[in-house]
This record gives structure tokens, C-alpha cells and sequence, in this order.
């Protein structure tokens, strides 16, 4: 079972929620050969000097990862975040990924993502 976090906070020091948990379990599983944990972060505020990193933006720096995971029958992709914009975004993104790189469902990839949704394979949970 290979679990795939993607986080997105402002500032890593001051409100990168479960830091040290995420990098333990990282850590634990980076040899295992049935399961593994990888952690990607988005920091929007961090650095003023380069423009910000949202989640989305990480996602489209991992797309074969994601495309592989959600062709697998049994991955779940799980988004929580902000309503305002975030969940518009990173559904965009996935749309992009699907029809860049799932050829099977590349002419359609709403339908691709709604048949996710449908299953509970692909869940939002979202506030203002």
C-alpha cells in the first residue's frame, strides 16, 4: 500500500501541521517493499522572494505518480483544504493529468473523474 500526501501550508515553521509524524512515517516505510509513505508540501508564504507553491503546482511536479496511483483500483485521493479555490484548482490539475497521461480515459476525464467520485475513490472535504 504506497500512501501519497500532498500538503499545502503557508509557512513550514509556522503551520506545517504533523511535520514530524509525516517524516517518521517517511522515513519508516522508504525501504519497505509493501508499504511506503511519501510527503509532498506546497508553501505559498514561505519564501516572498519566489512566487508561491500551492498544491496543485506539487501535483503537476509528481503527474506520473498521481496518474499511476489513480489508475490503481484501489487508491483513494483525498483532498482537504480551503473552499475557496483549491478545490477548483487541484480538480483541474487532475483533468490535466488524466488527459496528458490515462489514455484509457484521456477523450474523457470528467467522466473519469466523476466515476472516482462516485466510488468514493476520489473525496473533498473542504471549508471556508
Amino acid at each position: 500500500l504506497d500512501v501519497v500526501v500532498y500538503t499545502g501550508n503557508r509557512d513550514r515553521a509556522k503551520d506545517f501541521l504533523y511535520a514530524e509524524e509525516l517524516q517518521r512515517l517517511s522515513d519508516e516505510t522508504k525501504e519497505s517493499p509493501t508499504a511506503r509513505l511519501a510527503h509532498h508540501m506546497a508553501l505559498s508564504r514561505e519564501n516572498p522572494k519566489f512566487p508561491s507553491m500551492y498544491v496543485q503546482h506539487a501535483m503537476v511536479k509528481n503527474a506520473a505518480e498521481i496518474a499511476a496511483a489513480l489508475q490503481h483500483p484501489d487508491s483513494v485521493f483525498f483532498v482537504s483544504g480551503n473552499a475557496k479555490r483549491m478545490p477548483q484548482d487541484v480538480e483541474d490539475t487532475l483533468t490535466s493529468i488524466i488527459q496528458n497521461r490515462i489514455p484509457a480515459h484521456a477523450a474523457n476525464p470528467a467522466k473519469y473523474l466523476r466515476m472516482l467520485k462516485q466510488t468514493g475513490r476520489l473525496v473533498m472535504d473542504t471549508w471556508a
